[in-house]
């Protein structure tokens, strides 16, 4: 009988099927206590309900065509229940299972209270996998039919007992569980605030995210979307035990599976939503932020009910930093909207920051301190997405960066600190996209002249863009330079990372450059270095900004600053040049190379443009020009004359293994030596010669000759104008003359080079 109706494909509706139900339910009911006789019994009865109703859904008849006795459904109650035969218990849990997957009135009587306590007990206490597996699919399917079936199970068991159900289960019953969750959790608000208030319940939903099982994973991020709906501190609890670092993972690895597409594109759609929800709240929760905040703005004492408002209300912020920490979330949540949203709370935070608003009388100074410290995370996280800041150019510029610039003056060391981080990268990317658009303005002229429309609106387009750069310059000068002395004095790390700022702001932009030279911003600078040891990072910081500054340092510094700037190269390259030749016997003072290496480039920016001065002058001279240009040359001679002083330690970084640092040294001292000869310094020491022997015999059989051709004219003109009566006196200056003789008489090396190597010899001899 039961494969007669398993097999069966359609059924009249005169068939007395009724009359084999009524049978199959008395026989049942009257060999409760024959369990052999009930595992026969069971399937033929279970098929034979199943069949009834799958024909009903099919024809759409909700009331029922076939007459089902109530026996049957106590025959199944009665099976579930009592006894100890495993078998008996899943022919009868499959059975249920069976029928409740289709929509009839047949699977809306089984759709009881005390039916899901009977599958529910059976899950809870069956030792048998298959028997728990078979009794959680049918209470889940029962529950789609009536929510009511398994409310009635958390009414009874509690919220522990699904807790314990869904951490101690495989995958399947994971999904059937968690299904029947959702469903409970659609039906009843009242619910959905029950179970959220169990973290340990929402914590077990969240591991579900750890399974193997795509089916399982999706599940849970339903469950996890009805949760957090309309709960931003649920949402919160969830963000910090990992959600996010869930779907990022499930979203790289969310591409249909070759063995199973189904559960990757259900897999798919679930993400989809929670992505699509979570990505709409994150605004609202701003709002809400703002909403509380803009209650209390200016008052030195809120309400109770202000304060209550602002202690479940600004946690939340939280939720948002989390989001756009994630690459998955922050292009969807950023627009202009949002950008200005965070102008508003950052003019929030300066009325707190500033005492104008007593927020922690309210709320207590913890939270007040994670307030401060989330919104400007939050400000942080989008610097460090050039792409988003472009794209939100003048958003940023008119709405972030003023309320950024003001807290960079904070009290508080921590704040100022990490606003100036944030502007050095803002300021990095915005002035660069400001060179960017100057380099490209010849070409856009020339486009304008093609077509006399395009040429309008890229003349609107280009107005708008020179508007917000003029902007960013406006607010970097009145809100910064213009007082940025005090940042440079501050306690420390300000400095530091004040200067960093000014490296970023002085990276693409000739204007700030300007600007900074012209006012008392370079003179603190040149202090700031004389007053830290050269190894500390506020030197180095503030090298690398005088390398930036030195384009034009000759021509447009004045001569006070130009004085300072001497000082402190002379003592600074010194001191550094010192320590980086000792670094083995001084392992605590080691110098940053990057250090050594920027002050070798100022110190070559400066002698450069001093020989250019210099040959522009006698250039003049020789055309009988103007006095002016010889006089102002002489002057600048007689300031970098201390500069003189750096030529032995350049000498003795010859020899060093570093290419980069000794082929610096080399032209800076080449230049030296063409302005002030080896005036008033012992360039031909003992140890210079050594240097000077090594560097010669390290290139005799370089196939590039400059390094030679260069260090041959360094010591032809120290010869000429230093005594070198000790030469020949000491091993090394004998050394060094060996080295001569060798590249004077050597067939590989270039003609002029030999050359240059007897002339030498024969001064020395001549002397």
């Amino acid at each position: 009988m039961g494969l007669l109706a398993l097999y069966c494909s359609r059924l009249e509706e005169d068939c007395h099927v009724s009359e084999a139900v009524s049978t199959l339910a008395d026989l049942l009911r009257d060999n409760l206590r024959n369990n052999k006789l009930k595992q026969f019994l069971l399937p033929p009865l279970g098929e034979f309900l199943y069949m009834i109703s799958s024909e009903e859904e099919k024809r759409g008849s909700p009331e029922g065509l076939w007459f089902v006795p109530a026996a049957a459904y106590t025959g199944l109650m009665r099976s579930l229940r009592e006894g100890d035969d495993a078998v008996v218990h899943h022919m009868a849990a499959k059975a249920v299972e069976n029928v409740s997957s289709t929509v009839s009135g047949l699977s809306r009587h089984l759709a009881t209270t005390e039916m899901g306590s009977a599958l529910w007990y059976l899950f809870s206490h069956s030792t048998a996998e298959a028997v728990r597996v078979t009794a959680i699919s049918s209470l889940s399917r029962l529950t789609r039919l009536d929510p009511a079936v398994f409310l009635s199970v958390i009414d009874t068991c509690g919220p522990a007992a699904v807790l314990e159900g869904i951490g101690g289960a495989g995958s399947r019953v994971q999904q059937h569980l968690l299904t029947a969750v959702a469903s409970a959790l659609l039906a009843s608000h009242i619910h959905k605030h029950r179970i959220t208030q169990s973290r340990d319940l929402v914590l077990k939903v969240l591991r579900c995210l750890e399974s193997p099982s795509a089916m399982t994973r999706a599940k849970a991020l339903l469950v996890l979307l009805l949760l957090t709906q309309d709960n931003t501190h649920m949402l919160l609890y969830c963000c910090q035990h990992r959600l996010v670092m869930y779907l990022e993972r499930d979203l790289r690895k969310a591409t249909p599976v070759r063995d199973n597409p189904s559960q990757s594109g259900y897999l798919c759609q679930c993400l989809d939503l929670l992505l699509l929800h979570l990505s709409q709240t994150a605004p609202v929760i701003m709002e809400d932020v703002l909403s509380a905040l803009r209650d209390v703005i200016g008052r030195k004492h809120p309400s109770a009910a202000q304060s209550k408002q602002l202690k479940q209300t600004l946690p939340t912020l939280s939720v948002v930093l989390e989001l756009l920490s994630s690459q998955v979330f922050r292009a969807r949540i950023v627009t202009q909207e949002f950008l200005v949203q965070i102008g508003l709370l950052l003019n929030y935070i300066i009325s707190v920051e500033s005492n104008e608003t007593n927020l922690s009388s309210g709320v207590g100074v913890a939270i007040c301190e994670e307030l401060i410290r989330t919104s400007l995370s939050i400000v942080e996280v989008l610097s460090q997405h050039h792409t988003l800041v472009t794209q939100y150019h003048c958003a940023v510029v008119d709405a972030v960066l003023p309320p950024l610039t003001t807290l960079a003056f904070s009290r508080n060391v921590e704040w100022s600190v990490f606003v100036l981080k944030v502007l050095s990268e803002l300021s990095l990317v915005m002035l660069v996209q400001r060179d960017d658009e100057n380099a490209d303005e010849n070409e856009d002229k020339v486009e304008e002249k093609r077509d006399r429309r395009d040429t309008e609106g890229g003349a609107a387009e280009r107005s708008g863009d020179g508007r917000s750069c003029s902007q960013v310059l406006s607010v970097f000068t009145k809100s910064l330079l213009s007082r940025f002395e005090v940042l440079l004095c501050a306690a420390e790390p300000i400095p530091l990372f004040a200067l960093k700022l000014l490296v970023s702001m002085t990276e693409h932009s000739t204007q700030i450059c300007r600007l900074i030279k012209q006012g008392r911003i370079l003179s603190v600078v040149l202090q700031l270095i004389m007053a830290n040891s050269v190894t500390s990072g506020t030197v180095q910081s503030a090298v690398v900004l005088l390398c930036n500054l030195s384009g034009d340092t000759v021509k447009s510094h004045q001569q006070q600053h130009q004085q300072e700037l001497v000082e402190v190269l002379v003592s600074t390259l010194s001191e550094a040049a010192q320590v980086y030749l000792d670094g083995e016997k001084h392992a605590g003072r080691k110098i940053s190379l990057v250090v050594l290496q920027a002050l070798l480039e100022l110190l070559h920016n400066v002698l450069k443009q001093t020989s250019g001065v210099v040959r522009t002058a006698l250039q003049s001279q020789r055309l009988s020009c103007s006095a002016a240009e010889t006089e102002a040359a002489e002057k600048l001679l007689v300031a970098n004359r201390p500069l003189s002083q750096l030529s032995t330690h350049l000498i003795h970084m010859l020899s060093t293994e570093n290419q980069e640092v000794w082929e610096e040294s080399i032209q800076c001292l080449s230049l030296l030596v063409q302005l002030y000869g080896g005036e008033g310094q012992d360039c031909l020491s003992p140890s210079c010669l050594q240097s000077f022997s090594h560097l010669l015999r390290a290139h005799v059989n370089s196939e590039n000759p400059r390094v030679q051709r260069t260090a041959l004219r360094i010591i032809k003109r120290l010869i000429q104008t230093t005594d070198q009566s000790g030469w020949l006196e000491c091993p090394e200056g004998t050394g060094l003359t060996s080295v001569l003789q060798d590249i004077a008489e050597s067939n590989r090396c270039p003609a002029d080079v030999a050359t240059r190597a007897a002339e030498i010899l024969q001064e020395l001899s001549g002397s």
